[in-house]
């Protein structure tokens, strides 16, 4: 699908990554389509897992998460058990990384001392040599896909 997919799923992907609520007429309705079209093409993206799912976009601060950093994580030679980052509460992504770190995660905290916490648990886990923080200063964009 990803190889093959038209300008019009495209144009569905796009209206979709800025408002995952609306439906199928509005999006056809936006893109001058025909609303089974859009259904038709939503369905078979959802099926490629183009779409792999529809979620929010939280302001974290208005729900009292005052603090958000970025850990780069440099484990032992050979050794990446990043999945445990998963399990941290806190942590809300996490990647394999190139370069000098082998993984980066961020996190969100509600003040300095549940994160230096935070950033402590990711530090003891298994295999982690050492870690470096970039505490956020000022969000520009938000991951909302490349559209």
């Amino acid at each position: 699908m990803a190889e093959e997919i038209d300008e019009k799923s495209l144009y569905i992907l796009k209206v979709l990554s800025k408002d995952s609520r609306l439906s199928c007429r509005e999006i056809a309705s936006l893109l001058r389509m025909h609303p089974a079209t859009v259904m038709k093409k939503i369905k078979e993206m959802e099926r490629e897992k183009v779409i792999k799912k529809y979620t929010i976009n939280v302001d974290y601060e208005k729900l009292g998460y005052m603090m958000a950093a970025f850990v780069f994580i440099q484990y032992e030679s050979g050794k990446y058990p990043i999945e445990e980052l998963s399990k941290i509460r806190g942590v809300v992504s996490a990647y394999e990384i190139t370069g000098e770190y082998d993984a980066i995660c961020m996190i969100i905290a509600k003040n300095r001392s549940e994160l230096k916490n935070i950033i402590h648990e990711i530090a003891s886990s298994t295999n982690v040599k050492r870690t470096n923080t970039a505490v956020v200063l000022k969000t520009v964009k938000e991951p909302t896909g490349i559209f």
